[in-house]
């Protein structure tokens, strides 16, 4: 971490465009209010760990982008304690050096650096509380009771060997950020250029991920592991297949959802025309594949079914 950018960051903070009145209520959450400070103190957070450029993002749009995040993060927080669901000081502790180490900081110097300019380390903990939360409701609530069937093992081998003249010489290693969103909704489609913005300035794509991510691949930093092109669809392919290692795609808009990838680790390779039948090893990818597939469409379910059954008053801050 840059500790003299962090502490530009934070003057800026205090000064410039998110400086507003911190008493005033940004949202209500099922009578549960959302603080001004709240939202300026997680945008403070993020351009700090991300070492983002004020000047190089959409402000307006970003608090927009972290509000909508912690109106989940009340709802997680509302269904947590009906489950019984907690996290304990270990598991955020454990989160804390983690996000730490990839700064090259001990925890006691990231939050250190946070608490001189009146960044708590509870605002941190806050944060990490709801990602911890996110993955547990997943686990109770339905990824360990997803089963694949064989039919649809066959099925999506089908459709692999039916795209595998094109694009069978191609495995990507990718993690991805996945906002979700309504059809032909503008300004979610720019809270994706303005992330896209800020990955550009230099942001940590795992930050960005736990952050504002909707897809349980969030647990693992938007991680997904290796894909072979011909499992994705059409409009994935054409947008991932040129990308070297590094790379950040554009937005893509698929099922309601805008993703975009980083390409992790590319392989170029030749294989053989596949048979009529998967192996083994294609059976368990193809699997593991359809697993986190039909998990991300009940997570995205979940959140969408909260939201529409909760009272939730955006206000202007």
């Amino acid at each position: 971490m840059n500790i003299a950018f962090l502490l530009v960051c934070l003057a800026l903070s205090a000064t410039t465009a998110f400086s507003l009145n911190n008493s005033s209520i940004a949202a209500i959450v099922n009578n549960e209010p959302i603080t001004v400070i709240e939202l300026n103190n997680r945008l403070n957070v993020l351009l700090i760990l991300n070492n983002i450029d004020p000047a190089k993002i959409n402000i307006k749009q970003m608090k927009e982008q972290i509000l909508y995040a912690l109106i989940d993060e009340k709802l997680l927080e509302e269904a947590a304690s009906k489950q019984s669901i907690v996290v304990s000081d270990q598991e955020l502790g454990l989160a804390i050096e983690d996000l730490a180490t990839k700064n090259n900081l001990t925890a006691e110097n990231l939050i250190g650096e946070l608490q001189k300019k009146q960044v708590s380390k509870q605002e941190l903990q806050k944060m990490f509380k709801s990602h911890i939360l996110w993955s547990k409701i997943i686990k109770n609530e339905f990824a360990d009771n997803i089963k694949v069937s064989e039919q649809e093992i066959k099925e999506q081998f089908e459709i692999m060997r039916k795209y595998q003249k094109i694009n069978n010489d191609i495995r990507l290693k990718l993690a991805q950020i996945v906002l979700d969103i309504e059809p032909n909704n503008t300004g979610s489609k720019n809270y994706a250029a303005n992330i896209i913005s800020a990955l550009n300035s230099g942001a940590d794509f795992k930050s960005l991920v736990q952050e504002f991510s909707v897809a349980p691949s969030k647990e693992n930093g938007g991680e997904i592991g290796w894909v072979q092109l011909s499992q994705l669809s059409p409009t994935i392919i054409e947008a991932l297949k040129n990308l070297k290692p590094g790379a950040i795609s554009k937005p893509i808009e698929q099922e309601n959802n805008v993703m975009i990838f980083r390409v992790l680790d590319r392989q170029d390779i030749i294989t053989k025309k596949l048979e009529i039948r998967p192996t083994d090893q294609e059976k368990k990818r193809i699997k593991a594949f359809l697993k986190m597939k039909k998990i991300n469409t009940k997570a995205k379910a979940y959140m969408s079914e909260m939201r529409q059954n909760a009272f939730i008053e955006i206000r202007k801050f």
